[in-house]
């Protein structure tokens, strides 16, 4: 979920959909679409929730749509390829959550 619709592609209306935000308060989500990393990486069906101020991405939904394999450390985590173990991107963790950022072109 993003809180930024300007990342969203092919955005669509869907019923409204209740959120609960870090803060405690709720929000309400009436459009998804596609965030896009890069011409092999994208994620879909991402809720655009107007309240939040971050980019929150489900783990099982990256695990599951992509196809990867997700390994979580005390410091950080790494997302790789499932067949090719080809290291997609890696995250950094901060104040309890893991920060991602995308690398290309780089064999584990």
């Amino acid at each position: 979920m993003t809180g930024y619709v300007d990342l969203l592609n092919d955005r669509k209306y869907m019923l409204p959909c209740g959120i609960g935000l870090p803060n405690g308060k709720q929000s309400l989500s009436r459009e998804k679409g596609t965030v896009i990393f890069d011409e092999d990486f994208a994620l879909k069906n991402v809720l655009f929730v107007p309240d939040l101020r971050c980019n929150l991405i489900s783990v099982s939904q990256l695990i599951k749509d992509l196809d990867v394999v997700l390994q979580i450390a005390n410091k950080g985590c790494v997302i790789q390829d499932r067949i090719e173990r080809r290291l997609i991107g890696a995250g950094e963790l901060r104040d309890g959550l893991y920060f991602f950022r995308r690398l290309k072109n780089f064999r584990a």
